[in-house]
């Protein structure tokens, strides 16, 4: 692993550990897509000077982290669905 790559995983993680809690509380507002969406553009801009300099690689492990949130945020919403539905029969 590389002085960059290693970097990136730590910057990644981070930024993981800061906006994953972030993406759950969104997909339980009402305009979770809206407020997901804000999250998502605030990463970007904290990715972006990164990006741009590390290289492939580095890159690579910034993009995995957008996949990451994004699962994130679609599983809370699938648990928030299912609390409703949960929520409805009862």
């Amino acid at each position: 692993m590389t002085t960059r790559e290693r970097d990136a995983w730590t910057f990644a993680y981070r930024l993981y550990d800061e906006y994953a809690p972030k993406m759950r509380d969104a997909a339980n507002l009402d305009d979770d897509n809206e407020t997901a969406g804000k999250l998502f553009l605030a990463a970007l801009e904290r990715i972006k000077p990164h990006f741009a300099n590390d290289g492939n690689d580095a890159n690579s492990i910034y993009l995995r982290v957008f996949d990451l949130l994004d699962d994130v945020f679609k599983e809370a919403q699938k648990r928030r669905l299912e609390r409703v539905q949960d929520e409805r029969r009862a």
